[in-house]
């Protein structure tokens, strides 16, 4: 029996290390290991963790152990089978600057190498948290110089899937592998919750809090807004969710707000003569969005125009009924919300903003989704974001 290489040695080490302490991470046991010169430090098609042992010989444990989330994030995330028409190495760029920043906050700025001159290695930019990788990229393609910024970034590629004979992986394939990784990762959530109720317990930092700050991958203009004002609710339920590849702008959430951690807000729709019935179409659809990208069971939604014309609970698969066609005031709503025994998580109100009739500010955080130019719209409480 040949000895395993010194590198090798190290990155097993390394992976039985995050796997012990990190069950979430379980998947990164099913890669095969392989050498390869043609790559500065490492990458990954879902089926092998490919290696150069120069490019990795100086690197610490600690660092060794952050390479394999890095990696493993790739994996978790479906990057590749989400880059569609986009350019690769941009693709891939976009894809660490998110994920390094998990990687940043789970392990701190000693698991990243540096060169020479005391320069982080790979893609670590504050600028770009709360961010989508999407929005990443798109950022990154209006700035032409970015990989000159960024000489040295590419630590952890994400290369096409292939098979275990390294032959492209498509068609239905790609299918099969997206399910494969969605039941992998499912799996070890449950190991991964169980290990962090015992850490709460122990009065120690669970992974899933530091993952909290994960940045959200979604097709809703407001998404990172409306994820900030609903995190402020004490977390209850925390699970890793995998992405649908066939809609791009979804992405793993961290965490999962369900009907099981955090509540959902209730749901305001403006639904007076000025909102036209493509306006409040659009306002449902997201409505219905958001319930399966939060998992949601259901989200109490309130129609109104001058006054409340109807309020219904929508599950996912619900025909939503709205009524209305009047006038305009916000404030029913408000007052409806301050009547209450207790306070919803927030309020998000789809509107065009064509009124100045608030009500009272609730005691809890608003979310004006506007379905124009926000610029002219300043209400008293509450944020500001387009829905459109």
């Amino acid at each position: 029996m040949h000895p395993l290489d010194p590198i090798l040695k190290k990155l097993l080490s390394a992976r039985d290390d995050l796997i012990n302490k990190y069950p979430l991470f379980g998947t990164l046991a099913k890669l095969r290991f392989i050498k390869r010169d043609d790559i500065p430090y490492a990458a990954t098609d879902y089926k092998h963790f490919f290696y150069n042992p120069e490019g990795l010989k100086d690197w610490t444990h600690l660092q060794l152990t952050m390479l394999m989330f890095h990696e493993h994030d790739h994996i978790a995330m479906l990057h590749n089978l989400r880059r569609e028409g986009r350019d690769p190495k941009l693709w891939n760029m976009a894809a660490d600057f998110a994920i390094n920043l998990k990687a940043f906050d789970i392990f701190g700025e000693g698991a990243f190498p540096k060169d020479e001159l005391g320069n982080v290695i790979g893609c670590l930019d504050e600028k770009y948290r709360g961010m989508s990788s999407e929005q990443i990229y798109t950022r990154l393609q209006d700035d032409m110089s970015s990989q000159h910024q960024h000489p040295d970034w590419d630590f952890g590629g994400c290369e096409l899937p292939t098979d275990g004979n390294g032959e492209p992986i498509e068609g239905d394939g790609l299918a099969e592998l997206e399910a494969e990784v969605k039941e992998s990762v499912s799996e070890c959530a449950g190991e991964q919750a169980i290990r962090d109720k015992g850490n709460e317990e122990a009065g120690k930092g669970t992974l899933m809090h530091t993952l909290g700050f994960e940045v959200k991958e979604t097709e809703l203009p407001f998404q990172a807004t409306l994820d900030q004002l609903l995190r402020r609710q004490s977390v209850k339920d925390w699970s890793y969710r995998v992405p649908n590849r066939y809609r791009s702008h979804e992405d793993v959430v961290f965490p999962s707000l369900s009907s099981e951690g955090y509540e959902p807000p209730v749901i305001g729709v403006d639904t007076s003569g000025s909102i036209s019935k493509e306006e409040v179409s659009e306002f449902l659809s997201q409505t219905m969005e958001l319930l399966e990208l939060y998992n949601f069971k259901e989200v109490e939604v309130i129609y109104c125009d001058w006054e409340i014309c109807g309020r219904e609970l929508l599950s996912p698969g619900d025909e939503p009924n709205p009524k209305g066609g009047g006038g305009t005031s916000f404030a029913p709503v408000f007052e409806d919300i301050a009547a209450r025994d207790k306070p919803p998580v927030a309020v998000l109100y789809y509107t065009d903003g064509c009124c100045s009739d608030f009500g009272p500010e609730p005691d809890c955080p608003v979310l004006w989704a506007l379905s124009q130019e926000p610029g002219y719209f300043e209400p008293p409480f509450g944020e500001v974001a387009q829905c459109r």
